[in-house]
């Protein structure tokens, strides 16, 4: 096996970004793009989070105040950006409500909320109930004015340790309306049903994290992953569908047949282990395999190294799950899952490994690098309704249009990513 620690290229133009101010950035810088953007696409806004905010400012005491985080907005008629500080540490997600001149966004895996006005400035901003925190991802409840967001116990130890769901009213001056049980551990992405009558929760299913721990080869504990189907109006629960895969069930988007593709997540715990010791750890599990191991999962030894795992396709009604895993050297640490309504294809990107797993509505499966469409550390999947195009997003740079017949990027817009995990697209 032939471990490359090499870092990705991570870019190949100008970042554009705006000079900012506590809390606030300057609108708005002009991406460079390679060519023209189809006038179909000209009514979308993107928006996405970024971690790394402390890249837009000159002063790093700035961010001793909590502003670690970031919102990208990328007009994409006129494709100028705007970046805004906020205060919600790994902001995961943007949710966006016009009609209620909303952007909610939730701290990832901390106890961060900030709700924000279209033109983003702050409207009000929440904390986490003691002990818990939130895990970024929430579902605006249809024909509501109540965000559904989801929230971890921060120290799990049972079955018992469920998640929290709590119910945000952001009309007018936001408040929190209720919290109920997740009914599964660690609740993560949400989504809708087709027909909306049923919500379905991506629970990681996990405990215990072994950070510093030599005794423990892989670094999350897992006791009960799976998907929860809630009702949507009264967010009882209707069903749990447990994944046999013994890791995380972190991101889901179901198809237009009802079934949900998901992906996972478990990594080697090298926290503890010396450069030897790890790369012992890494040449056993890998045995055969030749892949590329980039800087950052060196450079940040707690987070460990990611596995090659299958994006699983559940079938809600007869329990049955379809592992997908055509290039296991392509699809190390799932991060988004996006449906595509005009091709009917789903996607997943793979951020530790650069990949790209595409699922046919006929079970046909293709996973690839990223670089084919120009991005490295692809994070953020969004489908652009009635077009033949999707956006993804690098976690450090760049944002891609996708013709999803070809599968190759017919548009670049030129920017920083700032560590984002997720983009959504917004019509105007």
């Amino acid at each position: 096996m032939t471990i490359n620690r090499r870092k990705f290229i991570t870019g190949v133009g100008a970042a554009a970004a705006a000079s900012s101010v506590l809390g606030r950035t300057t609108p708005t810088a002009h991406a460079q793009s390679d060519m023209p953007l189809h006038d179909a696409l000209k009514k979308f806004v993107i928006y996405g989070g970024g971690v790394r905010a402390s890249q837009l400012v000159r002063n790093p005491y700035h961010f001793r105040r909590g502003h670690s985080a970031v919102l990208h907005k990328v007009t994409l008629n006129d494709e100028a950006i705007t970046q805004t500080i906020v205060r919600a540490t790994g902001a995961h997600y943007p949710f966006v409500s016009a009609k209620h001149d909303r952007i909610s966004i939730f701290g990832l895996y901390s106890p961060e909320c900030v709700i924000l006005d279209m033109d983003h400035k702050v409207v009000k901003a929440f904390t986490a109930p003691e002990g818990y925190i939130f895990s970024g991802h929430g579902l605006l409840l249809e024909g509501t004015d109540n965000l559904l967001v989801g929230l971890y116990r921060t120290k799990p130890q049972t079955i018992k340790d469920e998640g929290m769901l709590m119910v945000i009213n952001i009309a007018g001056e936001p408040k929190i309306e209720s919290t109920m049980p997740s009914h599964g551990l660690q609740p993560h992405d949400m989504a809708y049903l087709p027909g909306k009558e049923s919500i379905v929760l991506a629970h990681a299913g996990s405990t215990l994290d072994h950070y510093g721990d030599k005794e423990h080869r892989y670094l999350h504990e897992i006791i009960n992953p799976g998907l929860t189907v809630l009702d949507a109006k009264t967010l009882n629960m209707k069903k749990f569908v447990r994944i046999p895969n013994t890791a995380e069930v972190s991101h889901l988007a179901p198809r237009d047949d009802g079934q949900v593709l998901c992906c996972l997540n478990q990594k080697l715990n090298i926290s503890a282990l010396n450069k030897g010791m790890a790369d012992a750890v890494i040449n056993d599990e890998f045995k055969g395999m030749d892949f590329v191991i980039s800087d950052m999962e060196f450079e940040d030894r707690n987070y460990g190294i990611s596995l090659p795992l299958p994006s699983v396709l559940v079938n809600l009604e007869t329990g049955k799950t379809t592992d997908f895993m055509p290039a296991p050297n392509h699809q190390r640490q799932g991060q988004t899952v996006a449906f595509h309504s005009a091709t009917r294809t789903s996607v997943v990107s793979y951020i530790r490994s650069g990949g790209l797993l595409f699922l046919d509505a006929d079970g046909k499966s293709e996973a690839i690098h990223s670089r084919d469409i120009g991005l490295y550390h692809v994070s953020g999947l969004t489908d652009l309704p009635g077009t033949p195009y999707m956006a993804m997003c690098g976690y450090h740079n760049d944002i891609s249009i996708v013709d999803m017949r070809t599968r190759k990027s017919v548009h670049t817009i030129r920017m920083d990513m700032l560590r984002a995990s997720h983009i959504v697209a917004h019509e105007i």
